[in-house]
């Protein structure tokens, strides 16, 4: 998560722990991280008019692939 801790020029990330999760925000939340016993699951949401939410289930650490990393970064750039 370092890659996206830093601000890019905008707002910085603030890590929103809650009971099960943990929220990624900067000017609104733009993904929640919880664990299961098996995977971590990954929500990304848009905060646009056009509401959007992606839950991706990694269950290794070759799941965070280009694909959902791609995902994360649209997801951020829309929070800021």
């Amino acid at each position: 998560m370092t890659r996206f801790s830093r601000p890019r020029g905008g707002l910085p990330v603030i890590e929103d722990p809650k009971k099960t999760s943990i929220h990624l925000n900067r000017r609104t939340a733009f993904a929640g991280i919880a664990t299961r016993k098996t995977a971590i699951i990954m929500t990304l949401e848009s905060s646009s008019a056009n509401r959007w939410y992606i839950d991706v289930r990694l269950e290794a650490p070759r799941h965070l692939n280009a694909e959902v990393t791609t995902w994360l970064e649209r997801s951020d750039a829309l929070a800021e």
